[in-house]
């Protein structure tokens, strides 16, 4: 860390040229038991999902003088080709502030890197 602060200071590079990534995944389900509800409820109704438990990956990127990119989500596509089907396509609310991508496994890659690169400068 030492060394990049000393190169950001011997360049004088521009805050706005310094970029902060990180992405994390992020579970479709509640699997840690704990529910909000109001104070003094009886009885709280959960309902999950059977099966697998879905996730999704985001990346979000901020730059040094607090410029934010798009925000990426990556979701889990189909087995053989990765891409998600027309059908869910059509089903997601997207905001103009996410670009959504999607993999066999819904982890970040490769081939995101360069397409996130691609749509971001």
């Amino acid at each position: 860390m030492e060394r990049v602060e000393e190169i950001v200071t011997l360049e004088k590079t521009l805050p706005s040229r310094i970029i902060n990534f990180d992405q994390t995944s992020v579970l479709l389900q509640n699997t840690y038991g704990k529910t909000l509800s109001p104070v003094g409820v009886k009885q709280v109704h959960v309902v999950q999902p059977v099966g697998e438990k879905e996730r999704f990956t985001v990346g979000l990127a901020v730059t040094g003088d607090g410029q934010k990119f798009l925000a990426a989500v990556v979701f889990k596509g189909g087995v053989k080709t990765g891409q998600l089907s027309r059908t869910i396509l059509a089903k997601l609310l997207v905001s103009d502030n996410v670009n959504v991508f999607s993999t066999r496994t819904a982890w970040w890659n490769s081939r995101i890197d360069q397409d996130w690169i691609e749509q971001s400068f």
